[in-house]
């Protein structure tokens, strides 16, 4: 199995340089007014929901390539939810995940973006949400729930006494290589922070991951 997994890696690896190739030096031009102008384009786009496409259609992957779980190692699968997180990054795109979260959530997480409708960005970046916040039925489950910054008072008393500390292994955990600061600086690369968005359509520079 690793024999396939390094071929799958690589085969990610080869999008991302082909889309690298593509971004780098950006579409941006030496005019300032008309990349002021396709920004707010992209931006009226996004907002529209006009262009959006499954990101594995996009990128050239589908779901069937991925192994199931079960025949993964913890570390196989850390190894490919960095690849896909690395991919995403060149498309723009960054997965909000909890800091702390199991590898094989991640790992499905990434697996299942293939099947989502995205909408591809030349200037900004878009984080994809996963959660409505509504800790009661949060996907990662409410010993990962991230949302207690959100509540008030009296539901952050009843999470804080629902929740339990998750008996995890920490080689069952998804170790995320391109870290908030790092996704940071990248992005700053790339464009203006003024464009930065969210999967569910609010304008905000304060991004959560």
């Amino acid at each position: 199995m690793q024999r396939y997994v390094d071929q799958l890696i690589e085969d990610i690896e080869e999008i991302i340089k082909w889309q690298t190739a593509q971004k780098q030096p950006s579409k941006q031009s030496d005019d300032d007014d008309m990349d002021m102008e396709a920004e707010f384009e992209e931006i009226e786009r996004y907002v529209s929901g006009e262009g959006e496409v499954h990101f594995g259609e996009h990128c050239g992957l589908s779901k069937i390539q991925f192994p199931p779980p079960e025949r993964l190692s913890f570390e196989q699968m850390n190894q490919i939810s960095n690849a896909m997180d690395r991919l995403m990054f060149s498309f723009h795109l960054r997965a909000a995940l909890p800091d702390v979260i199991p590898v094989v959530m991640a790992y499905q997480t990434f697996v299942n973006v293939l099947e989502k409708e995205v909408m591809m960005m030349d200037f900004g970046m878009i984080t994809i949400e996963f959660c409505d916040y509504e800790w009661k039925q949060c996907p990662w489950g409410v010993a990962y729930c991230t949302c207690i910054d959100f509540l008030e008072e009296a539901e952050k008393e009843e999470f804080k006494q629902t929740i339990k500390p998750p008996i995890v292994p920490q080689n069952e955990l998804f170790v995320r290589q391109l870290s908030e600061m790092e996704y940071l600086q990248k992005r700053m690369e790339y464009d203006s922070p003024s464009n930065w968005t969210e999967e569910d359509g609010n304008m905000d520079d304060d991004i959560p991951f």
